[in-house]
């Protein structure tokens, strides 16, 4: 959404900016206890590679003009005025969807940023079969064809960014703020555990409301850019992926309320990774890449292709950006301003996985090795629990506390893990490709190939 709307025009953009640049500075309201953050965290890191730095600079090349993608863009900043103005009531609330919009416009605007790489891939896969359409769309207009692949790669955009701020709708049950009404009534002693006064309760409740706002908001604009295409198909491919989204989360919620879920059968079950990372990624990817065909009445084996190549990227990317806080040496919990620190990876990531996997069949000590992972030190210090309170957090409410830092060291301790992460996302990415096979020769497929190799190659 907001790595769009940056582009469109400063009339609109730049209140938008100063909204989220006000957000660093110090906080005049309610602040949103560290526990109440409910994140995926490996969705912050963007993708660090040279490759894929290079490989998104050419697809920029070869798609063209980002600000000619589609009209969708211009319906969307004439109302962005409108968001605005309530993003500005959260600036201070430290609420996820204030944090989700910073994410969206600072990180994501990059070249590296992955909101803007999922319309890029879809594109790439048209210009791939460029030739082709022109022969299967005689009877269209070619101009047409092309602009309505072009609204599609948008609004691949626009539904990712929708899914991540309904994300940020918290769970108030948890603290017993079932209502506003309900949290006034409520004495500070009450509120436990986090002490949450009147004002405090209402900043939260207010950030729900702007949440489900602004990801209805712009799922309306896609739904309404959808039948401009005048495709059932296209609007039943997106529709199936939000579908998917819904199942991918209900499975990450059973994850969270899981109070040993390290000792649990799912966090060793890579089928269940594969299912929950499919719905969250790889279904938007695979099936948006298929719709871009079925955009230019190419059918067949190549739609096939198109999905698999689309959906197989998508677990690669997963797969990619859950390692990438196992490439440091050191734990580094996620700190942006005014914001406080939180994990740096999920309990349910694919190195964690691996890692409780391999522990579990070799490891006679497993049981206690976990319990060392979730027991608080008894002599940590008073000096010391400033480091300590950023690497021993329970990820959500709902889990028992986990000492992130020493997980870190363990997986990094034992190799294997993060070895076989890296052969898994070579595996999904070589399947990708493999799928490319079927098309022509082409400058866009030569960048999808990179884009592919890039995961796994510096």
């Amino acid at each position: 959404m907001f790595t769009a709307l940056s582009r469109v025009g400063g009339r609109h953009c730049n209140g938008g900016l100063q909204v989220l640049q006000a957000s660093n500075c110090q906080p005049k309201g309610a602040v949103l206890p560290s526990s109440a953050i409910i994140r995926h965290a490996s969705q912050l890191y963007p993708t660090t590679s040279r490759r894929w730095d290079d490989a998104m600079l050419k697809a920029e090349s070869i798609v063209g003009d980002s600000s000619n993608f589609s009209s969708l863009q211009q319906w969307v900043s004439g109302e962005f005025n409108n968001i605005t103005k309530y993003l500005q009531r959260l600036v201070g609330t430290n609420h996820p969807m204030l944090e989700t919009a910073k994410r969206c416009t600072y990180i994501s605007e990059g070249r590296m940023g992955s909101a803007q790489a999922r319309g890029l891939t879809v594109m790439l896969t048209s210009k791939a079969l460029g030739e082709l359409t022109k022969h299967s769309c005689r009877d269209k207009d070619i101009e047409a064809v092309i602009k309505n692949q072009l609204s599609l790669a948008e609004m691949t955009e626009m539904t990712y960014s929708a899914y991540m701020i309904h994300r940020g709708v918290m769970d108030l049950k948890m603290y017993g703020l079932e209502s506003v009404d309900q949290s006034i009534k409520l004495s500070k002693d009450q509120l436990d555990p986090d002490h949450l006064d009147p004002e405090q309760a209402k900043a939260l409740h207010y950030g729900n409301k702007v949440s489900v706002l602004c990801g209805d908001f712009l799922l309306a604009y896609v739904m309404r850019g959808l039948g401009d295409l005048f495709s059932s198909k296209v609007v039943d491919l997106v529709a199936s992926s939000i579908t998917e989204f819904m199942e991918g989360e209900f499975l990450l919620i059973d994850d969270w309320r899981s109070k040993n879920y390290l000792l649990s059968k799912e966090s060793r079950d890579l089928k269940r990774w594969i299912r929950r990372s499919h719905a969250t990624i790889g279904s938007l990817q695979g099936n948006t890449c298929q719709a871009s065909l079925v955009l230019a009445n190419i059918n067949g084996k190549l739609q096939y292709d198109a999905r698999e190549l689309g959906r197989n990227l998508g677990l690669a990317w997963q797969a990619h950006t859950e390692l990438q806080p196992f490439l440091r040496d050191t734990y580094e919990p996620i700190e942006l301003p005014e914001m406080p620190p939180y994990p740096a990876y999920d309990l349910n990531c694919l190195p964690v996985l691996l890692f409780l996997r391999q522990s579990h069949d070799k490891n006679k000590n497993f049981r206690l090795m976990m319990n060392e992972i979730k027991t608080v030190d008894s002599g940590i210090n008073s000096t010391n629990n400033n480091q300590s309170s950023s690497s021993f957090m329970n990820q959500h409410r709902h889990q028992e506390p986990v000492n992130y830092e020493r997980l870190h060291q363990l997986v990094l301790n034992q190799s294997s893990a993060i070895d076989e992460t890296v052969k898994i996302i070579q595996s999904y990415s070589g399947r990708a490709i493999k799928h490319l096979d079927s098309f022509p020769p082409s400058e866009a497929k030569e960048v999808l190939v990179n884009i592919c190799e890039s995961l796994y190659r510096k």
